[in-house]
């Protein structure tokens, strides 16, 4: 289970650095650059951070589709890093185990909704299918992490939720702090 749990771990700081690499991607396209990620119209990570869902999103959470990404990495650290303590420690690992599985459930979700909209607009974004590849495996992983059931319930389930929301939160404050700083809490249209 430790293993699993830095294996987790390690996940979840290469997609948090991949979502920071993507976002000063789109502040590239945010001012007038063309992103590296750019290859033609059909591979194009410009077209899918400025669809229309990603437009929306961005305008209603005050954050880029980048943004929400390094949001997940950067509350997968917290959670499975004290997941990963808890086991070194001997430590319970409910709250953070199901916490862990919570945050993959969420990216499997993600994964599903924005691999839609990239069909939708017919285009294919390289660093996203690498996020896709990252959360995915995130998944398979936290559910083999803990010997305990799928569905966590009662105060495990409160416990791991608690810790959820708190990293989610904590990584979304950062996140709207930084987007305001570098002027991407509101998305052009495109």
């Amino acid at each position: 289970s430790r293993t699993l749990a830095a294996s987790l771990l390690g996940i979840a700081v290469v997609e948090t650095l991949l979502s920071i690499y993507q976002w000063f991607e789109y502040l590239q396209l945010r001012r007038g650059n063309v992103p590296a990620c750019n290859v033609n119209e059909t591979i194009n990570c410009g077209t899918v951070w400025t669809s229309s869902l990603a437009v929306t999103l961005n305008n209603i959470l005050g954050v880029p589709v980048a943004a929400l990404g390094l949001v997940w990495g950067l509350g997968a650290v917290v959670v499975t890093w004290m997941l990963f303590d808890r086991l070194r420690k001997g430590q319970d690992t409910a709250n953070f185990g199901t916490a862990t599985r919570l945050f993959a459930l969420a990216g499997v979700i993600a994964v599903v909704v924005f691999a839609g909209e990239s069909l939708r607009v017919k285009a294919i974004c390289i660093t996203c299918l690498i996020t896709y590849a990252l959360t995915l495996t995130f998944a398979v992983l936290a559910w083999k992490v803990s010997s305990r059931p799928l569905m966590a319930k009662g105060a495990e389930l409160k416990g791991g939720l608690g810790w959820s929301i708190a990293a989610a939160l904590g990584a979304y404050i950062l996140a709207l702090v930084v987007a305001n700083m570098n002027g991407t809490a509101t998305a052009k249209k495109s």
